[in-house]
């Protein structure tokens, strides 16, 4: 059952207040499953004040719980992230040192990762746990790390967060996982659980912020007032960005949503979310409210279509697809995927430049990643008409000279509405063949260009009808949004 608060006044409908009954049921930790956690955190928290110890450092450091764990806002499965708090008399330098060093000790088969500056992230008895090194402040305003909000943003969802309001973001938090919006990180850009939770506190509960998100546009501005707890959902007004500061309005002015940090107001929350994830999420709650089902919290598995069904669609497609595939880098995340989508920018502007038309473009990641590009033409024609110089510019002479003796030129500069042109042989008609003269010319990535290697897999049209693709190509040429397989 689902409680709310009296002032909640937003009206749901019957078969929406059922489900989200269904939901919470499912994703509101049991006594087991709390005891269990609990355990985990205090055996983590013994260990880390013993490593402390051991360490013998010459200033006192304090370990703080931060993060879903400490604010009972967690899902299935969740992240334990422990910031060990430094005094800031150390330097930045010397947080960054000791706290690696400490990092390892406890989590000795943990890997480095990075915000502002580097963290360790492993595994503790059977969870994901982080150890993230931070200064110990009285005033966010005295921050020297970006990460040194954190603490304040634990303690301001802490204090103003109704208990009824806990299972609402757990419900939230498992649409945008559901949908494929949950999440910061390069990868996904889009949600995070911060944002979520001050989202809850904005509009008050789940269905009213759906409901508000199916007006949504972008350059969406939001903040919480002084009164923002108080205020009934129904009551909330929009914030237009002209009340923002001219250094904050240009600052933010490219972002689809913003959402005014309540601990440090230079600050956009959901600065993390991308264009597509926005749109994303606002199509789901139309949709949503429309045809309220189960799968947008907990999608069906998708299942590859078989190579002669990938066949006919492919058989459809009016121009080609290209499929690159590598071993995928054995890197953090955050470095793996700001590469693929630079690899991913720079095939595509070459592809574009060339003629070929980009209709849409996106990549796979397991062990093996594959680049998939669909392209409006599958052949260009073997000669190109060159634009040159209007009849009266000063460079048509120069323009004339140079194509009278390039051997590249099929005709000679001719004048055609008032315009010169002339006709060359393209370089390369086949979008294959141009990557695989280019690839090792684009700037992929270190890591990436290392896994390419010195023979790169690149494929066109039914080449890339192969083991291995299947999965990818189902996404790719078969498309549908997670709540509709």
């Amino acid at each position: 059952m689902i409680v709310r608060s009296a002032d909640d006044t937003t009206e749901i409908p019957r078969e929406i207040e059922i489900l989200h009954g269904e939901m919470v049921n499912r994703l509101r930790p049991d006594d087991r499953a709390r005891a269990l956690l609990d355990n985990v955190i205090n055996e983590l928290f013994i260990k880390i004040k013993q490593v402390i110890k051991d360490l013998n450092f010459e200033f006192q450091l304090e370990p703080i719980l931060v993060g879903s764990t400490a604010k009972d806002t967690f899902l299935a499965e969740p992240d334990i992230d422990v910031f060990i708090m430094f005094p800031t008399t150390v330097s930045v330098d010397k947080l960054r040192e000791q706290g690696l060093i400490l990092g390892r000790k406890v989590l000795p088969d943990g890997e480095e990762r990075y915000a502002e500056h580097p963290y360790i992230s492993g595994k503790f008895s059977g969870f994901k746990a982080d150890i993230v090194p931070c200064y110990k402040l009285d005033n966010v305003e005295d921050k020297m790390t970006a990460v040194d909000r954190t603490p304040f943003h634990t303690e301001y969802i802490k204090k103003h967060l109704r208990s009824e309001q806990h299972d609402e973001i757990r419900l939230l938090k498992q649409f945008m996982k559901g949908i494929g919006a949950y999440g910061a990180e390069i990868e996904i850009q889009g949600f995070s659980g911060y944002l979520c939770e001050l989202l809850i506190l904005k509009y008050g509960s789940f269905f009213s912020l759906v409901d508000a998100a199916t007006t949504w546009s972008a350059g969406m501005f939001l903040s919480l007032d002084n009164s923002a707890q108080e205020t009934s959902s129904a009551n909330i007004s929009y914030q237009p960005r002209s009340k923002l500061s001219k250094k904050l309005a240009e600052k933010f002015k490219n972002e689809p949503l913003v959402f005014i940090d309540p601990v440090d107001r230079s600050r956009n929350v959901a600065s993390a979310v991308g264009d597509d994830k926005f749109k994303l999420f606002i199509f789901a709650a139309q949709t949503y409210l429309k045809n309220p089902k189960r799968e947008f919290f907990f999608p069906n598995h998708v299942t590859p279509l078989a190579l002669p069904q990938l066949k006919n669609i492919l058989d459809t497609k009016p121009g080609t697809i290209i499929g690159v595939k590598f071993r995928t880098p054995p890197v953090v995340p955050d470095i793996l995927h700001g590469q693929l989508h630079k690899c991913l920018r720079v095939i595509q502007k070459l592809f574009d430049c060339e003629g070929f038309g980009v209709k849409q473009a996106e990549y796979y990641q397991n062990k093996q990643t594959v680049i998939l590009f669909e392209l409006a033409v599958a052949k260009l024609p073997d000669v190109l008409t060159h634009r040159g110089p209007p009849e009266s510019h000063e460079n048509v002479n120069a323009f004339i000279s140079k194509w009278n003796d390039s051997s590249a030129a099929v005709s000679k500069p001719y004048l055609k509405a008032q315009r010169w042109f002339v006709d060359i042989k393209r370089e390369f008609t086949i979008p294959s063949e141009l990557l695989k003269a280019n690839i090792f010319k684009l700037s992929l990535g270190n890591h990436i260009r290392a896994e390419i290697g010195d023979r790169p897999e690149i494929y066109q049209g039914p080449e890339v009808l192969q083991d291995g693709f299947e999965h990818a190509l189902t996404l790719f040429l078969d498309p549908k949004y997670s709540w509709e397989y």
